[in-house]
């Protein structure tokens, strides 16, 4: 595995990466983000844990956030998509899918560890990711994500745990599911 200087962010890295860290100690792992944008958190993924392979998912589509009102314009998508690009173009483990997460599955043709989800931060969205990827996600993996202060994230895992009869745990604005062992 070749060694990546990666940029330290303020805030970073979340809990549930922080949690990922501990629980797989120094185990090679296949992760998945979805929400990528600028490429921070996926930076602190690939310092913090061993990573043999992470599939980076966002469609970089325009939109307006629902939460904060804050229009995501072409020429910040591009922008993003870009410095994301840049910062791991020299990383063999790193695999860009640029595509909404409902087509990315599609093209992921194995069991990931570690799942991290930050797109769309709509109920729907966010119930559709947990779901769809939950069924790649293997035994003793972690499924996790962000803004669960937001209503909407917190809805969508709450349902989802509830239905399933799963715990979630959180840490600050992150929450995360390990799944069991059976």
């Amino acid at each position: 595995m070749e060694k990546f200087n990666l940029i330290l962010y303020k805030g970073f890295p979340r809990g549930s990466v922080k949690v990922a860290k501990k629980h797989f100690n120094s185990k090679p792992i296949v992760a998945i983000e979805i929400g990528t944008s600028y490429g921070k958190n996926a930076s602190s993924i690939l310092k913090e844990l061993n990573i043999n392979k992470i599939y980076l998912i966002d469609s970089y589509s325009t939109y307006i956030d629902g939460f904060t009102g804050r229009k995501y314009t072409e020429e910040i998508q591009e922008s993003a998509k870009n410095k994301s690009k840049d910062l791991f173009k020299n990383n063999s483990n790193v695999i860009p899918i640029y595509k909404n997460s409902d087509s990315a599955i599609k093209d992921i043709r194995e069991k990931a560890d570690f799942i991290y989800i930050d797109g769309a931060h709509d109920y729907g969205h966010v119930r559709k990711d947990i779901e769809n990827y939950w069924n790649i996600l293997n035994e003793g993996g972690i499924i996790a994500g962000h803004d669960i202060k937001m209503f909407d994230v917190f809805r969508a895992v709450t349902h989802f745990c509830d239905e399933n009869k799963l715990t979630a745990r959180t840490l600050k604005d992150d929450w995360y599911i390990v799944k069991s062992i059976e």
